[in-house]
């Protein structure tokens, strides 16, 4: 992730998230040789980039997967008022543009979101999705934390502290770095959207309709998606 001082606002919010500058490609020890597995697309969060997935990418990466991941988090993207839409096409024309077939999508609360979004309306281009914290139930519990016109760093420490059951995994560097990424109105704008079109998505409308392999992964500790209620949909 590259620190919000190095690059302009005007880059921010027009750069294609999914360009060869917008990602990063690995494939570990096994780069010369050929390999059928499909690549593992690992999504970003609405609020956090690429770095959540840095242990996970080290681990595919070690044993020969090609991994590509999206540097920075959905909220610093342009996505006018049908955010999940416009990741949808963002996501296929990079599957288009670097001539991915079929890949793996991995995401992580609205990443898995947009992962399920895609597989739905794709299902020719996904092998499998492993998503986790994956809005899209109404039923869900509604933290009381609303977004303020102005996002202040207090504001930030308390989205951390709501999201993350063990906050020893989010460093405050990390905080404060996203703070100042996301810390512009635009972004503010585009969270508020992206939020509004998570709670306006219901999933159950298209679980039914996903044909590929799905893992889903959850916290039982998770304030904001409750296992509970994927764990009644899921039998029902």
């Amino acid at each position: 992730m590259i620190p919000h001082n190095e690059r302009g606002d005007a880059e921010l919010f027009s750069a294609d998230p999914f360009s060869r500058q917008g990602t990063e490609l690995g494939r570990g020890n096994a780069h010369d040789q050929v390999d059928t597995r499909s690549p593992i697309v690992l999504l970003p969060g609405l609020f956090a980039g690429a770095w959540i997935w840095k242990h996970t990418q080290g681990h595919l990466s070690s044993r020969g997967y090609q991994v590509i991941t999206i540097r920075d988090p959905f909220a610093l993207l342009n996505l006018g008022v049908t955010p999940i839409s416009r990741l949808r096409c963002y996501l296929k024309e990079f599957f288009n543009k670097f001539n991915i077939d079929r890949a793996v999508l991995c995401g992580n609360s609205f990443g898995a979101l947009v992962a399920l979004d895609f597989a739905f309306h794709f299902p020719c281009r996904v092998d499998a999705l492993v998503i986790s914290g994956s809005p899209g139930l109404h039923s869900e519990i509604k933290p009381d934390l609303p977004l303020p016109r102005a996002l202040t760093i207090e504001h930030a420490y308390a989205v951390a502290n709501l999201l993350c059951y063990d906050r020893s995994c989010l460093t405050s560097d990390r905080i404060e770095t996203t703070y100042a990424l996301l810390s512009d109105r635009r972004a503010l704008i585009t969270i508020a959207r992206a939020l509004k079109a998570a709670r306006d998505y219901d999933v159950r409308c298209i679980l039914p309709h996903i044909d590929c392999p799905v893992s889903m992964i959850w916290g039982t500790h998770d304030r904001v998606t409750p296992v509970a209620e994927w764990e009644r949909e899921i039998r029902l």
